[in-house]
């Protein structure tokens, strides 16, 4: 309620101060005054300026009612929140008052029963009351623990009443009325006619398992025996197979040296073709040029003869005139020398002398070199071409042998691939009689599996022999081995059980039921495949041991197909079922 009443008071300061702002605002009436003054002030500004400024008047005068207006609408407002606010707080102070009056009224009753709880005497009762309180307590702690021992001695009872009646039943169980002995008589011989029928028929199926087993052993040793020559076939093979790689790699390689031995003579043959063709292409230029320089000089040479032919002539035209007439001077025969080094000397652009007779000589030196260069070509020219024509014949022998190499690789690699898809076909022929094989291996293994849950035989020494719970084709031998074992002991306990039906107890009740039990064995021999064979899963104690287990510790192993049939028909009437 203090809290409530603290609340209230704190809105109500709260409301105090949102409503104190709103009073601020300016009063009406002062708004009214200041607008008469505004008015008055406007009413002299007219007076004097009237026409300048009446436009502007009559905006400022709307502008002054917009204000009043809005000023007006804003102080209804607020009278009316202040109204509002009014009647709040006058509900408000009246619930706190009353709630004020609340809280004084409990108040003064709580102190009334404060100070009459404040007495003497209650404090001494309250205190006798807390003492009483707390011996019962500790008398109740005392009682339940007595509860619980009571409870504790109460199951104890309980058990060894049970224990007692328990015993009481057993006792009573183990003396049998003479009904019941006689009951167990006839249970136990109808449980021994019972086991003599599965005996039976355990027997029959017997025969049929050891047939299948001997048609068994006789295919696994035929499977292992083709087993064997088809890894030495395989081997063979394999190791056919992998001389035929190696050839093949080795061909191979020396196709590829070949090939790249021709790439080699082929490129060398560019080689030489582009040489050659640069030989020739600068020979020809080279000669072409020779052979303008030698056109040119034999011009000269043509000239110069030609020139020295007209001297000669006139020089025997002169003799022969000297002789007929007057002889010519030096006068004359260097005016002819004159006239031939002018006619040289117009016809070369050359005025000396000394320069024409050492062009001459030049030109001389010149074609002797040239002469003796185009000699040497010409000697380079035909030893290239024999080697030319010599590479060429190379060329062609390795063309050839490439060829030949070529065709022996061809036909190496097609006798090769010939032979590696013979050795594949063979091979797939021999993976299909290994798989056939193993198909075969599997399916009796599954048979021997089978045959040795049926005869519930204990695989642990198998195992750990073996090292492992499955049949595998290594373990099949120790398995049958095994199976043999067991049906010697099968063997073993039926010719027990018969030796035991044969005591002078049970002859007279064996005797009776001979004939029923023959009608039994014929009925269910048919049904022989179907029934289920019950045999004890440990190995008998036999109480004597027949000629048989003689014959076994003296081979010093397991019985052979021949001795356990025998065995078999020896132990088994000749009843006509087997």
């Amino acid at each position: 309620a203090h809290q409530l009443v603290t609340k209230e008071r704190a809105s109500l300061a709260t409301g105090r101060q949102q409503q104190t702002p709103d009073c601020s605002t300016p009063d009406i009436s002062q708004l009214d005054d200041h607008l008469e003054e505004r008015r008055g002030q406007q009413r002299k500004i007219m007076s004097k300026r009237e026409d300048k400024k009446e436009a502007g008047e009559d905006v400022e005068l709307e502008g002054a009612e917009t204000l009043l207006a809005r000023l007006r609408r804003q102080y209804r407002m607020m009278e009316r929140n202040r109204r509002q606010y009014h009647d709040e707080a006058t509900v408000l102070l009246g619930r706190q008052r009353k709630i004020l009056r609340d809280l004084q009224k409990e108040k003064g009753e709580l102190e009334g029963l404060l100070s009459a709880m404040a007495t003497s005497q209650n404090e001494t009762r309250d205190n006798k009351t807390v003492t009483t309180l707390a011996s019962t307590l500790d008398r109740q702690a005392k009682y339940n623990e007595l509860i619980d021992q009571e409870k504790d001695k109460i199951k104890d009872l309980d058990t060894s009443i049970a224990a007692a009646e328990k015993r009481l039943r057993e006792s009573r169980r183990r003396v049998p009325s003479a009904r019941q002995l006689e009951s167990r008589r006839m249970v136990a011989i109808n449980a021994n006619k019972a086991l003599q029928n599965r005996i039976q028929q355990a027997t029959v199926r017997l025969n049929a398992v050891l047939a299948d087993n001997r048609v068994l052993r006789s295919t696994l040793e035929n499977l292992l025996k083709e087993r064997d020559k088809f890894m030495l076939q395989a081997q063979r093979l394999e190791k056919q197979l992998a001389a035929t790689v190696k050839r093949k790699s080795d061909i191979m390689d020396q196709v590829t040296k070949a090939y790249s031995e021709r790439d080699e003579a082929q490129t060398k043959m560019r080689a030489l073709k582009e040489r050659a063709e640069r030989d020739s292409q600068q020979y020809t230029h080279e000669l072409k040029k020779l052979q303008r320089a030698l056109d040119h000089q034999n011009h000269l040479r043509a000239f110069v003869a030609t020139i020295s032919a007209g001297e000669d002539e006139d020089a025997s035209h002169q003799r022969l005139e000297g002789e007929g007439g007057e002889p010519r001077g030096p006068e004359q025969t260097l005016a002819t020398y004159r006239a031939s080094v002018a006619h040289l000397s117009e016809m070369s652009g050359e005025g000396s002398v000394d320069t024409l007779v050492s062009n001459y000589l030049q030109a001389e030196n010149d074609n002797y070199t040239l002469f003796t260069y185009i000699s040497d070509l010409n000697n380079e020219v035909t030893s290239l071409t024999a080697e030319v024509r010599r590479i060429r014949q190379q060329i062609e022998e390795t063309r050839g042998k490439g060829a030949d190499k070529e065709r022996n690789s061809q036909r190496t690699v097609s006798q090769l691939q010939t032979e590696v898809r013979e050795t594949e076909e063979a091979l797939e022929i021999l993976e299909g009689d290994l798989r056939r094989a193993e198909d075969t291996l599997t399916e009796m293994k599954t048979a021997t599996q089978e045959l040795f849950d049926l005869l519930q035989c204990d695989a642990q020494p198998i195992i750990a022999i073996v090292g492992g719970g499955e049949i595998t084709s290594a373990s099949v031998s120790v398995y049958l081995s095994v199976v043999e074992q067991r049906v010697h002991e099968l063997l073993q306990l039926r010719q027990f059980l018969l030796t035991e039906d044969l005591s002078p107890g049970a002859a007279a009740a064996l005797g009776e039921d001979a004939a029923a039990r023959d009608d039994v064995s014929e009925g269910r021999s048919s049904s022989a495949s179907s029934a289920k064979v019950v045999v004890p899963l440990g190995k008998p104690q036999l109480t004597h041991t027949a000629h048989t287990n003689d014959e076994e510790s003296a081979n010093g192993g397991p019985l052979t197909h021949g001795d356990l049939l025998a065995n078999m028909r020896r132990f088994i009437p000749d009843t006509g079922d087997h």
